[in-house]
């Protein structure tokens, strides 16, 4: 791995810790003000992926030397590459990378290229809050509230099992939902339990 890509991996993971931790404060605050909120929307299991911060793919083509290679979408929503320089990938499905890396190639570099871009790492989610061990963990497929609470160890004793608000961004923009234990939670959301009222 080279050195810059180990400073864009610890340059974006920084960045999203400080997301989630402000995130987190957001939670505090709107969610005892807000009263009831919204449930959690929930896509189809087969909803299109769409990177950001943290994820890390993988870029194949083998007609141009120096473009295969495992990139980190950073803090700015882009990868660099040693051919095209920065090229800014976020919200974009791995189709759409696809496309637009095989366009800027065919512009003076290669004639008809053709790319494959696959996720290698999606980017982390985050659980917090009353849980054992809250923090940031490695996104697994098809995870929920419940699963994502029991990755962090499981509710204490002062956790309010009906009281976890999710929040995710949407359009750029962080907004909070209800989560109940069977949905469905994304790569990036931060999972917040709320402390029970004895």
């Amino acid at each position: 791995m080279t050195t810059t890509i180990k400073f864009e991996r610890y340059y974006a993971r920084t960045a999203v810790l400080w997301v989630a931790a402000l995130l987190c404060a957001a939670c505090v605050t709107a969610g005892s003000a807000n009263g009831r909120l919204p449930p959690l929307p929930q896509s189809p299991g087969d909803a299109t992926y769409r990177l950001d911060t943290g994820d890390t793919i993988e870029i194949r083509m083998d007609t141009v030397q120096g473009m295969t290679g495992t990139y980190i979408v950073n803090d700015q929503g882009v990868i660099s590459t040693p051919i095209l320089g920065t090229v800014d990938v976020r919200n974009l499905s791995i189709a759409e990378v696809e496309t637009l890396l095989e366009q800027r190639l065919s512009e003076g570099f290669v004639l008809d290229p053709e790319v494959n871009v696959q996720v290698v790492t999606a980017r982390p989610f985050f659980i917090l809050g009353e849980v054992a061990r809250p923090g940031e963990y490695a996104y697994r497929q098809n995870m929920t509230v419940l699963t994502a609470v029991a990755v962090g160890g499981g509710f204490t004793f002062r956790g309010n099992e009906k009281a976890v608000v999710v929040t995710r961004i949407i359009d750029g923009e962080p907004k909070q939902f209800r989560g109940r234990p069977t949905d469905r939670i994304l790569p990036g959301d931060t999972v917040y339990v709320r402390e029970r009222i004895f």
